[in-house]
């Protein structure tokens, strides 16, 4: 499967969200937590420990933030198992579009120097 992901049974899209009719310009943001809901519905998560997971469920997406964008372009391609568990709409209204591209941002936190660290913010420890 890894070296040949489309072989796997169940692997092929089942639908392409386009951008809606107003959305001429860029991507200006994605909410990535209404896009995992999103893919939780789709089957790729669960709400619930009892809960199945489709292995084969998820989005790729097609634009992110700064793309440039005019309407009926494919936003984002869907998989799963079973089709009828895609909120479309719910992915198409994760991503917001404006007129102009979005400021540029560093995705970069800081630099660790050996012993502090520096920059725009510190990590969160993780435990």
């Amino acid at each position: 499967v890894l070296d040949d992901p489309d072989a796997r049974e169940g692997s092929a899209p089942v639908a392409e969200i386009r951008a809606p009719d107003g959305a001429a310009g860029y991507v200006a943001g994605i909410d990535a937590l209404a896009l995992g809901w999103a893919s939780v519905a789709l089957g790729a998560g669960r709400r619930r420990k009892e809960d199945a997971v489709d292995p084969t469920a998820g989005f790729v997406l097609n634009k992110t933030v700064g793309d440039a964008v005019e309407p009926g372009a494919v936003l984002a391609t869907a998989y799963a198992a079973d089709p009828s568990r895609l909120d479309a709409e719910a992915v198409r209204g994760a991503f917001r579009f404006g007129p102009e591209p979005p400021p540029a941002t560093s995705r970069l936190l800081g630099r660790y120097d050996g012993t502090r660290w520096g920059g725009i913010g510190r990590p969160r420890a993780l435990h």
